[in-house]
């Protein structure tokens, strides 16, 4: 498993397909803000060792910017690193 390190989440897109009712598929906006699932959590620095808090938890369904952070392949799988501070919001 990965583990990211200070203020860092590691995240796992959610596909989001939206369609009209006659099933025609619609075409996502470039910069549109994405769903995704946090999967691991760093412990909570920031760079220069000062502890931040860690506003999401593991399995939280949450919002972040298309283009947001780094993306790697881990297993098979896909998944993107970002910092704390580019998570939008946590879905309730």
């Amino acid at each position: 498993m990965l583990k990211p390190l200070g203020n860092r989440v590691l995240i796992k897109l959610i596909e989001n397909e939206e369609k009209t009712k006659s099933g025609i598929i619609l075409k996502e906006n470039n910069n549109s803000p994405q769903f995704a699932k946090v999967v691991e959590l760093g412990e909570g620095v920031d760079d220069e060792g000062k502890e931040v808090k860690m506003l999401v938890q593991k399995r939280d369904k949450i919002v972040v910017n298309k283009y947001s952070g780094t993306e790697i392949k881990f297993e098979g799988e896909d998944y993107i690193i970002i910092n704390q501070s580019d998570i939008l919001a946590i879905v309730y």
